[in-house]
């Protein structure tokens, strides 16, 4: 008797501890691959939701010293992603100054957290070097205007200059922030991401 007793007692502490560690990795899936674009989460989210969220494919780049990158190099974290399609001006270089901010004020969940300027070649290098020295935690990703990712990003069909972009530790492409957010409301979707979700 006090075997089947013992076993029905694990076999329960199994089921809940299973139901705390997913969870919550389960609700924020749940929020933002089964929520409308632009319909809020909670109570509001500013960046705009990709519905469903895009899995992005393998792909071929490399970063500034001309090492491969691959899928694998935006999986593990959540990604705020920058992409360049020409000079990285004015706007471009608010949102390299705002995410590096927004990062810095995530506080203890700042390394679960990178951010990766997506160049189409290494010419747009030499106008930012004196810029990069203030970003020494950003990653630098080139991939050709014609190859895989950049393709895949065009899903959005908008404009990707001055975009930024939101990928989650799975590799899904799931939000976009528009040239014109305040960078408060970027970092208060993000804290609010990071607290529902463990993924990252």
């Amino acid at each position: 008797m006090n075997d089947i007793t013992n076993k029905k007692t694990s076999n329960r502490t199994v089921v809940l501890l299973f139901a705390l560690f997913s969870a919550p990795m389960f609700g924020a899936w749940y929020l933002y691959l089964n929520t409308a674009p632009g319909k809020p989460w909670g109570t509001t989210n500013h960046g705009e939701l990709i519905n469903p969220a895009q899995p992005l494919k393998e792909f071929n780049a490399t970063n500034a010293t001309n090492e491969n990158l691959t899928l694998a190099n935006l999986t593990g974290h959540w990604t705020i992603m920058i992409p360049v399609v020409g000079e990285c001006a004015e706007v471009c270089q608010k949102n390299l100054y705002n995410t590096r901010q927004i990062r810095i004020a995530l506080n203890k969940e700042t390394e679960r957290v990178q951010r990766v300027l997506l160049l189409q070649n290494t010419q747009q290098l030499v106008g930012l070097s004196e810029i990069l020295k203030q970003h020494a935690d950003l990653k630098i990703m080139i991939a050709p205007a014609d190859q895989t990712l950049w393709q895949q990003l065009k899903i959005l069909n908008i404009p990707l200059q001055d975009q930024i972009l939101l990928i989650d530790p799975h590799a899904n492409l799931m939000m976009q922030f528009a040239p014109t957010i305040n960078p408060r409301d970027i970092l208060k979707d993000l804290n609010k991401l990071l607290k529902i979700s463990k993924i990252g």
